[in-house]
């Protein structure tokens, strides 16, 4: 008995450091998403980099007092909630960041797996399933799920670098309880200072511990426009029903990559305006906004089945930064910001509409959600209906099909310069637009068994590469992605983009 009791208890984290400070987590990182959903990122380089000028241009910026803090560790309370333990210092024994290097002796592509990681050209359309790639982003040992932060005593980012004789591929490991895009986007930015001896413009740091965000939406100003359409009750309910069951009843899934071609996106841009422009002076899209509304328009027709005529709604949710709307409040112009500070907005639009108007017509729906509900006072509203609800908000109808959009584009990955740690240029040709520049992203997501949300039919939209080509991927049920395929090449062919 007391065998099996002592291998099925609850395992114990770390003991307490008593030099480590203890700050809890920010309410925007301490969430029940956050926590279940960990990510291994990796940027391709047609480059040699030399991995132990990474590793120790990392570990002067964490030297930093501010930024030092990036390498606190995790424990859950005794009332629940998450916490930070920053260590007084760095040791061996417990460094600020965890890194290991793998080198192969082989070009990359002479290497069964890495060979598949995609590039601007010439693949064009849909591409590998970035969810293969796993052992190439991230050490064996290396953590995927809360459980592995709080009881092995691990550093929030784990660097992995994979060398072959003509590229390098830098990855990162971490929990979304960490940051967003945009806080992944100032930490590289501050390591690539550093990497390139500018340390004297490395930002200020700013995150980690509550406090921040604390004030933000707690006094609104303006109602929610958007408050009649709040799922509560059984509306929200029934919702969740049909969430929960739709994985259930289809349980196999599948993740790819599109690269949509720059002159792809060009044609779209300019055909969309054209008709915004006609129906009233100064009505426009953004290249954000098409590209969320092609996207859901790719994933509508293939979960309603072709269906044209359906009345389902379509919610089309972008994931919408905040740290512009707080700078110089609640944050200080001129600071890096590193943590969660991302909303939402909403559009919602008839399936039918969806598939049967011009792509204008969604476009504009998109465009009219972030201005009429990203505003600094909307969104302090929007906080507080999440506050009242203490959960997150759905708008829409319990039947509507629910399409996230998480657009990384003003992230500007493809433009991260490493450029000083290149040791030998590789596939990049010397092109000095390129040379130490990523020529590629893929990403693997870890969503705890139990979570309640999945990564399906969800929109990851990379950003723009150094062509000009953009990169999305997402998750769909089985057997959608080879109809969309198809899709694309029709639309390549007609845009004048043939793959």
């Amino acid at each position: 008995m007391g065998g099996v009791l002592s291998t099925t208890s609850k395992p114990q984290a770390p003991a307490t450091v008593p030099t480590d400070t203890i700050v809890p987590l920010n309410s925007m990182d301490d969430t029940d998403i956050n926590r279940s959903l960990a990510l291994a990122w990796g940027l391709r380089f047609d480059d040699v980099l030399d991995p132990e000028m990474l590793r120790s241009s990392l570990e002067k910026l964490f030297a930093r007092k501010d930024w030092g803090r990036l390498g606190a560790r995790m424990r859950l309370n005794a009332q629940g909630k998450l916490e930070y333990h920053i260590p007084a210092e760095y040791t061996p024994e417990r460094p600020a960041f965890a890194f290991s290097h793998v080198n192969h002796d082989m070009s990359i592509s002479e290497h069964p797996l890495a060979s598949k990681i995609p590039r601007p050209t010439p693949t064009k359309g849909v591409v590998i399933d970035g969810m293969v790639f796993g052992e190439l982003l991230r050490r064996p040992d290396g953590p995927r799920y809360l459980e592995d932060w709080i009881y092995r005593d691990e550093p929030q980012i784990s660097v992995h670098v994979v060398s072959f004789t003509d590229a390098t591929l830098v990855s990162l490991n971490w929990l979304h309880t960490f940051w967003d895009a945009m806080g992944r986007r100032e930490f590289l930015t501050a390591w690539s200072l550093v990497l390139n001896g500018r340390e004297s413009e490395v930002k200020p740091f700013r995150g980690i511990e509550a406090g921040a965000l604390d004030r933000y939406g707690k006094n609104p100003t303006e109602k929610f426009v958007a408050a009649d359409k709040v799922l509560k009750g059984w509306g929200l309910a029934g919702f969740a029903v049909r969430y929960i069951f739709d994985q259930w009843w289809y349980p196999e899934v599948e993740h790819r990559t599109v690269c949509l071609p720059a002159e792809f996106i060009k044609k779209l841009k300019t055909e969309v305006n054209e008709e915004l422009a006609a129906q009233e002076k100064g009505r426009f899209a953004s290249e954000g906004d098409i590209v969320s509304a092609y996207a859901a328009r790719l994933y509508t027709r293939q979960i309603v089945g072709g269906d044209v005529n359906s009345n389902r709604i379509v919610a089309v949710g972008n994931a919408y930064g905040l740290r512009e709307l707080l700078a110089g409040d609640i944050f200080e112009k001129g600071e890096s910001y590193v943590g969660n500070c991302v909303s939402a907005v909403m559009a919602h639009v008839p399936a039918k509409d969806m598939l049967q108007k011009p792509l204008s017509h969604t476009a504009y729906a998109v465009r009219r959600s972030i201005a009429e509900q990203g505003t600094r006072e909307q969104q302090e509203a929007f906080r507080a209906t999440s506050d009242e609800l203490k959960g997150p908000v759905v708008l829409g109808t319990p039947d509507m099909l629910m399409i996230i959009v998480s657009n990384w584009s003003k992230a500007k990955f493809f433009e991260t310069d490493f450029s000083a740690a290149v040791v030998k240029t590789g596939l990049s040709g010397g092109d000095l637009k390129k040379v130490g520049r990523p020529s590629g992203l893929v990403v693997q997501g870890y969503v705890r068994k139990g979570a309640m949300f999945s990564m399906r039919n969800a929109v990851a939209v990379s950003g723009r590469d150094l062509d000009g080509n953009v990169w999305i991927g997402g998750e769909l049920r089985k057997g959608f992605w080879g109809r969309i395929e198809e899709e694309l090449k029709r639309d390549f062919v007609t845009a004048g983009a043939a793959l």
